[in-house]
């Protein structure tokens, strides 16, 4: 079942929940090149899945790409592919967070938690790099296919 298009509110709360999401990023990059504790990264953590699983819940349930979709029904493939990856991105955050809770107290830890954070990181940028090339390609009209 297909949810009317998105409104000025659900625009307004994805654009908030977007903010919040790179405020964690930001913040456990600068958290993790300065050493911070265990407990200022697990908050970060935490607070970045549970924005992901909010941001992730808005594009399951309809609204945010339905309307490139509707535009544009050749991108459904990759809408699928894409939302195929919240799953695959869910668990490795939360990899992220049993990595921290369950650290020793030495700091040998950090070096591939630092690593382990800055792929997930990458992957998560690409992939709301791609979700938005999906909506920019949906609306984009080729001035070639005007010949």
């Amino acid at each position: 079942m297909s949810r009317p298009p998105l409104d000025a509110l659900d625009v307004s709360r994805i654009r908030q929940i977007d903010e919040s999401m790179r405020g964690h990023v930001e913040e456990l990059l600068r958290s993790t090149a300065a050493g911070a504790d265990r407990g200022r990264l697990l908050q970060r953590l935490k607070g970045l899945d549970s924005d992901m699983h909010h941001h992730f819940e808005m594009e399951e349930q309809g609204g945010f790409l339905d309307g490139a979709l509707a535009h544009d029904p050749r991108l459904s493939a990759m809408a699928a592919d894409l939302l195929r990856q919240h799953p695959m991105l869910s668990h490795d955050l939360k990899q992220l967070i049993t990595t921290v809770e369950n650290a020793p107290a030495e700091p040998a830890w950090r070096a591939t938690f630092a690593e382990q954070l800055h792929g997930f990181i990458n992957r998560l940028v690409e992939h709301e790099r791609a979700e938005n090339r999906l909506v920019q390609d949906a609306y984009h009209d080729d001035i070639g296919e005007v010949d």
